[in-house]
């Protein structure tokens, strides 16, 4: 007996040394990203761990400290009144902006700030907390990026046919044989630094400055400019893209490098790595402007989804006002088109050209993040190559690595815009150009990817794959204005309807439109005209702006409505705006299918802010997700295949009963959650709650007692305020509990299998808080937890005999984002998809009977053959940053686990022979 136990001891010893080998040895070309039961295992330990501290880390994850607030003002004070501000405020003003009317003080109490002079309370248009951030760098490095001999070289000969390959891919090579290289042209970039001295850069680099400073915001001052971030660096291997001698897409141009990210190694506040602020990023801006740079080049990214935060802001003004063309990266958040709404900030400016990443063989790259913005406005602009990309590599100077991510595409594009101006400035073609035209000349020239069955969705590659020459053609054969002599060329933004609720047009609904105009002049719009193909106009209403005009990228919005006297079917839908020249035709042409509802829904995200979506990183970045057009996409899909017409909450429209009760159902999605507000750069944990005021909670409850049909989806703490969104749900007999959001296997209760049509194995795994029934006469619950029978989601009805539901309340949004409708949680033995719970539950509620034909509704295809079914397929190139194991230490500790297995087993014999 007792040689059979150790024999199974021995046994059970290898099998786990050889499984701890595979554990700790990625394959090098790739960092898996594992499996969502180990991550919630894990998170779930966590949590039992230190509950109190992972739940700051919940809220806290992405940003590092809070150490100084920068002050923004209508103009540049003078010394009398920067005087006044720090004696005022009890602190030293650390840091100066050139430029602009920016000032960057210590962290200074509220009370302190509310107490500024008149004078100074006037001048002041915003306060913006200056957080030190881990920078989420996400890339993939490849052969010939370790220092080690056991990886091929890559040779010059490799870099060479690289460059070639990439020239002919994006219609630059046609350019190189004018003579067109980039002359005369200065490209900034804000990066990780520069290695001057690496072969494809040496003489290229004019001047190289550190930001990381402490008067920025960062935990210490590094001087040195230079590169030396990770094993391979970042910002040497944008520039060479850029401007390097044999790899750069301007070979002729020049560079003014500007750091702003810490290095990796060192340690900075909070323990974080590679730290970078808004203040540094601000002011690597104001430097470069100062150095009258052409173009600046952002490979970088924060928040998901929050326009119009201080970066952006910064840039649309430096852009317009001084004529600098920014091109930012559109992050590494995609995610097989599950994302939704998930490019970074600064890659949502609206003024920057944002850049996506497609492989070789023309398919947009998983991991590229996806739009639009929240408010609608189509990000990212285009794509470019930006899987397996050749690029120089710091460490050695002659050494190159491979590497994959927006962040290459985007200093790809930057040089074909160094090409483009070096064109204008150099073949004395008596023109001038304008951020405007260069973005109007890519996105008119660009090329839309084709999938298998249809073209991928705009949301996904904007314009499609950008094409040098084909916009120097756009360019050339453009009328040109006298006055500025500037090519007259426009853009009308979305060209299509690829997003769901712009597919489908329900007859006497209003329908809001996001539009973006890029024009190389600035226009002023007078009118927006809808017609269908037969000549009937559509009536439009205007967002209430008394002017709309701006330069360069002007977005706006309008709502059509479709009167019920449009037939039912397809119908070409033309949409023109007419603007005060007469020369700049704007126009786009959708097809679109106009039908009669089964039902009309409400969505109401106004209360939602902060939105982390899905798996992974997702949760470490703070967001706005919480969308039609983002997070809950898919949800509205699902509702318009359906025949459910639906329409987001109006903003500008007045809440009450009448407006409420034109829907059969409201959703009310994420309540009071974390507030954002447009002078925030971050939330910081004591900020307030969007909180649901007193005449709301009066207005849904008298609602739903009308008969109207309300889901509540909410989320738990830290991230909800439970006391204000407890004030709607009690009327309802069910109160949000006041624990910490944690993951749950759940299910849905036995009473409601057969009404729900669902079968007893469905499961998921989802991020859930509970909830508390206090009137059983009233509720039943609905979703439990699968091991403790805690209720996580709750039904509502309005008769005794438990039959007619009228309210949904559950604990958790997962389900019903874009993760849970296509089935990420659900667990491997589910018979039964959650979306089609989702639509059962949608179903029983509105009392409408599930359409078999979907397909009948909708008019283009999403081309989802890229779409995962579970978890465990995410094994992704950029999902994580780069692992320093490579197979030569894989195949040693190989070696060395399997010769411990060896030794073991023959001390047993020799242990075995010597008792015999």
């Amino acid at each position: 007996m007792t040689d059979k136990r150790q024999h199974v001891s021995i046994i059970i010893l290898i099998v786990f040394l050889l499984v701890l080998t595979l554990v700790i040895s990625p394959p090098f070309n790739h960092v898996s990203f594992p499996l969502l039961q180990d991550a919630l295992e894990e998170e779930s330990h966590q949590r039992r761990k230190a509950p109190n501290e992972f739940a700051m880390r919940s809220i806290d994850s992405d940003a590092v400290a809070v150490n100084s607030y920068i002050l923004q003002f209508y103009r540049k004070l003078s010394e009398g009144e920067l005087q006044l501000l720090e004696k005022s405020l009890g602190v030293a003003i650390s840091y100066k902006f050139d430029n602009f009317p920016l000032y960057v003080v210590s962290r200074v109490s509220s009370e302190r700030l509310s107490e500024l002079p008149s004078l100074l309370k006037d001048l002041m248009r915003g306060i913006y907390p200056n957080v030190s951030h881990r920078f989420p760098l996400i890339w993939n490095l490849d052969a010939g990026s370790k220092r080690s001999s056991a990886f091929q070289e890559i040779t010059l000969d490799d870099v060479t046919t690289f460059r070639q390959r990439l020239l002919e891919q994006v219609g630059a090579d046609a350019l190189y044989v004018m003579g067109v290289k980039g002359e005369n042209v200065t490209i900034g970039i804000i990066d990780t630094g520069v290695n001057p001295n690496h072969q494809e850069l040496q003489g290229k680099v004019i001047t190289m400055k550190s930001f990381v400073k402490k008067e920025l915001g960062y935990s210490e001052t590094i001087e040195n400019a230079t590169d030396s971030f990770g094993s391979n660096g970042h910002g040497t291997g944008v520039a060479s893209l850029i401007v390097g001698k044999n790899l750069g897409m301007a070979p002729k141009a020049r560079l003014i490098s500007a750091k702003v990210i810490h290095d990796f190694s060192v340690r900075g506040a909070a323990n974080g790595s590679a730290e970078e602020t808004t203040a540094g990023v601000l002011a690597a801006i104001d430097f470069l402007v100062s150095q009258q740079v052409d173009i600046i080049s952002i490979s970088l990214g924060q928040y998901i989804n929050l326009p119009n935060v201080l970066r952006d802001l910064f840039i649309d003004n430096v852009s317009k006002n001084k004529g600098i063309v920014f091109v930012t990266a559109a992050g590494n958040f995609g995610y097989h088109l599950i994302g939704g709404s998930s490019v970074s900030t600064p890659g949502t400016s609206l003024q920057a050209i944002t850049v996506g990443s497609a492989n070789w063989d023309l398919v947009p790259s998983f991991f590229s993040s996806e739009g639009p913005r929240s408010d609608g406005a189509m990000k990212p602009d285009l794509l470019a190559p930006g899987e397996d990309i050749l690029l120089a590599s710091s460490w050695n100077e002659t050494g190159y690595a491979k590497g994959s991510g927006t962040s290459f595409a985007t200093p790809i594009v930057a040089g074909i815009i160094a090409l483009l101006v070096s064109g204008i400035r150099n073949y004395h073609l008596g023109i001038r150009y304008s951020p405007g035209l260069l973005k109007a000349a890519l996105l008119n020239s660009a090329h839309l990817l084709v999938g298998e069955k249809c073209r991928y969705p705009s949301w996904k590659q904007g314009l499609g794959m950008v094409d040098a020459v084909s916009a120097w053609k756009v360019i050339l054969d453009s009328p040109v204005d006298n006055i500025s002599k500037i090519p007259i060329l426009s853009f009308l933004i979305p060209k299509e309807p690829s997003i769901p609720t712009f597919k489908i047009f329900y007859r006497d609904q209003t329908q809001y439109l996001p539009l973006t105009i890029v024009s190389s002049l600035p226009v002023q719009v007078k009118t927006v005209r809808a017609f269908l193909e037969n000549g009937q106009s559509l009536k439009t209403i205007g967002d209430g702006s008394l002017v709309i005009q701006g330069k360069d990228t002007l977005f706006f919005t309008v709502n059509l409505y479709v009167p019920s006297s449009i037939p039912e079917g397809l119908h070409e839908l033309s949409i023109t705006v007419e603007t005060n020249n007469t020369q700049i035709n704007l126009k786009s042409h959708w097809r679109v299918k106009i039908g009669t509802p089964h039902s009309r829904v409400l969505i109401d995200t106004s209360h939602a802010m902060f939105a982390q979506r899905g798996i992974g990183s997702y949760h470490s970045i703070l967001g706005n997700t919480a969308t039609v057009y983002g997070g809950f996409r898919e949800l509205s899909s699902l509702l318009l295949e359906q025949g459910i017409a639906v329409e987001m909450r109006n903003p500008n429209q007045m809440f009450n009963l009448s407006y409420l009760s034109q829907y059969d159902a409201y959703f009310l999605i994420e309540p009071t959650t974390r507030s954002w507000h447009p002078f925030m750069d971050w939330m910081p944990p004591s900020s307030q709650y969007l909180n649901l005021d007193d005449e709301e909670i009066t207005t849904i409850l008298n609602y739903s007692r009308q008969g109207g049909k309300v889901v509540v989806l909410l989320r738990g703490q830290p991230v909800v305020n439970v006391t204000n969104v407890n004030m709607l749900l009690d009327d309802w007999g069910v109160l949000l509990e006041n624990d910490t959001e944690t993951y749950r296997s759940i299910r849905i209760t036995e009473n409601h299998l057969t009404t729900l049509n669902v079968s007893a194995s469905w499961e998921a795994t989802v991020q859930t808080g509970s909830l508390q029934i206090i009137n059983e006469t009233t509720v039943m619950p609905l979703i439990i937890d699968s091991t403790s029978n805690q209720v996580v989601g709750t039904i509502h009805y309005v008769d005794a005999n438990f039959t007619t539901p009228d309210v949904i309340v559950l604990a958790t949004s997962s389900l019903f984002d874009n993760f849970g409708l296509e089935g990420v949680y659900d667990s491997k033995s589910s018979d039964i998809k959650t979306n089609d719970v989702v639509m059962n539950l949608i179903s029983w509620v509105l009392g409408i009977v599930p359409l078999n034909d979907a397909g009948d509704y909708l008019v283009i295809d999403n081309c989802k053959g890229l779409i995962i079914d579970t978890v465990s397929e995410i094994n992704s190139e950029s999902i994580g940053l780069y692992l320093p194991i490579d197979p030569t230490f894989q195949i040693l500790l190989g070696v060395v686990v399997l010769s411990v297995g060896v030794s073991i087993i023959k001390l047993y014999k020799v242990r075995n022979k010597k008792d015999e």
